[in-house]
Order: C-alpha cells, then sequence, then structure tokens
C-alpha cells in the first residue's frame, strides 16, 4: 500500500457456544514482543496502525453457534513512514467472567500486517549472530538470534536438523518462529519432539523468511553426557547473511487468546530481632 491508500474488507465473528453472546470490537496497536510474539495493545490504544482501521461497528450480539461479520476500512494517512506497520483487530466479551476473585477476559483477535511503500524498493532481509542448545534430553529447546537487516519486518520459519555421528537422528519442518521489527533483533526459541540419548550432536538450521527469499544457515554442537544426561553446549556458529527482494506485506489472521486476571493481597509475615534474640536465649538456657 501506498500513503493515502484505502483499503476494504471485513472480519468474521463466529460464536461457539450454545448461549448468545455480546461482544465489543475495535481495533487496536500491536507490537512484537522480546519474545518474537505478536501482542495487540490494551483496549483503547489506537496512536499508531490501529488508528488506521474504522469499524462497521464496534458491538455485536450474536445468537448460538451463530456468526456476524463486520466491515472494515483501512485508511493508510498520507504521512505514513515506509515500512511495515502491525495492528489488530480484537473481539471480548462486555462482561467479562468472575471466578473467584480472578477477572478473566478472554480476546480473539485478528492480526493485521500492513506494508507501506516509499520511494523505491524495501528489503526483507536477515541474518542468524548466534545459535545454541538450551534444552535437556527429554526437552529439546534451542535458541536462535535473529537480527533484522532491512527495512521490512522478517518472520523467519524453515527446518532443523539433529544428528549423531553422521547419522541424522531428529528432522524438524518449523512454522513461523516469530517476528522481528525492522532493524533490531530477536532471540526466538526452538522447541522439537521427541528424546535424546547420551552422546554428542551436531545441529544444522535453516531459515528463509516466508515473505521473501532471504535466508541464513547455523550450525552448534552439543553434549549429552550419558551418566547425568546434562545438557553442555559446545559452541556457536558464524552466522551468513542472505539477500533477497522485498516483498509487500498482507493482512492475515492469527487467533490470540489472552487471560488478564486479577492480584491478590499476599500477608507479609514479619518477626522482629527482638524475638528472635529472647528465642536464642531460651534455647542456651535450656
Amino acid at each position: 500500500m501506498s500513503p493515502g491508500d484505502v483499503l476494504e474488507d471485513r472480519v468474521e465473528v463466529v460464536n461457539l457456544t450454545n448461549a448468545p453472546i455480546q461482544l465489543l470490537v475495535e481495533s487496536v496497536d500491536a507490537t512484537l514482543n522480546a519474545d518474537g510474539a505478536f501482542a495487540p495493545a490494551g483496549p483503547g490504544t489506537r496512536r499508531e496502525a490501529g488508528a488506521w482501521i474504522e469499524l462497521e461497528r464496534n458491538s455485536l450480539e450474536i445468537a448460538p453457534l451463530g456468526a456476524e461479520s463486520v466491515g472494515v476500512t483501512i485508511t493508510v494517512p498520507s504521512t505514513a513512514p515506509a515500512g511495515d506497520h502491525v495492528a489488530a483487530i480484537v473481539v471480548q466479551r462486555e462482561d467479562p467472567d468472575l471466578q473467584g476473585n480472578v477477572r478473566v477476559v478472554n480476546r480473539v483477535g485478528v492480526r493485521v500486517y500492513l506494508t507501506v511503500g516509499g520511494g523505491g524498493p524495501l528489503s526483507r532481509d536477515f541474518s542468524i549472530a548466534g545459535f545454541r542448545w538450551a534444552g535437556t534430553p527429554t526437552d529439546l529447546q534451542f535458541e536462535v538470534e535473529i537480527v533484522n537487516t532491512g527495512q521490512l519486518l522478517v518472520e523467519p520459519a524453515g527446518t532443523i536438523e539433529v544428528s549423531r555421528d553422521g547419522t541424522t537422528v531428529l528432522r524438524h519442518e518449523m512454522p513461523v518462529l516469530g517476528g522481528v521489527p525492522r532493524q533490531e533483533s530477536r532471540r526466538l526459541m526452538i522447541s522439537l519432539p521427541g528424546e535424546l540419548a547420551g552422546g554428542t550432536y551436531v545441529t544444522d538450521v535453516d531459515l528463509q523468511t516466508w515473505q521473501g527469499d532471504a535466508e541464513d544457515s547455523a550450525q552448534t554442537s552439543f553434549v549429552l553426557d550419558a551418566d547425568s544426561l546434562a545438557g553442555a553446549s559446545e559452541g556457536e556458529a558464524d552466522p551468513f547473511a542472505g539477500r533477497g527482494p522485498w516483498l509487500s506485506g498482507a493482512l492475515l489472521t492469527f487467533m490470540i487468546t489472552f487471560l488478564i486476571v486479577g492480584f491478590f493481597a499476599l500477608p507479609l509475615l514479619r518477626r522482629k530481632r527482638e524475638q528472635d534474640e529472647d528465642a536464642a536465649a531460651v534455647t542456651e538456657a535450656d
């Protein structure tokens, strides 16, 4: 999209329960957390891309197992900076559930990505700055640090392969690990199914952005001691950065559920120094 463009679309909200529900609908800003997860802002937060979105209506009453659609108009301001912008359209119950002293708010949302063009092509590129073992024999975890070296958001996905003595023991196709804003870095976690026996392992990871063809690879090795089965990282790969053309972003959906819980007051127990000294004196007397 370009500054000044207008996009018309619709979202559909489905009631999956056997009772009618009253819902609030709104657009809000969004961010990408430190772990790369998409995070809509709180209710009423519309200072950035969330303010570009206008909804046909802001409240819904949906019959049991029914559905309602809401018109969406996205207007890109004439002053919008080039690059990727994220927002969300969220719905929640008008009356949050109360479970004892806990206030539970279920929010379900549509994730919105908008790419605004500039005076020239924008690159979507990244590099792997670090890759290491971070798990246990029964909880296979790796951490990969992604540096966004382009002007657009990157969301890497790809494959990971674990080998022992030159033989592949695990190979896993990974969906998008998370998002990394332009010119920033994120440490993303990779979880694998299965377990590993003691031994020395070599792991290769190959990542690429699903929006384009930028790619990068890295390798690390680790040892699982046969006796204690404790993981120990042995190395970290030198990264190299791929290069690829930019590709305009798109509007896509993702189900997000948040639980906002109340806080409980916990009693604070304090003991006076004089009481401790008295107790010590009684012990010595005994």
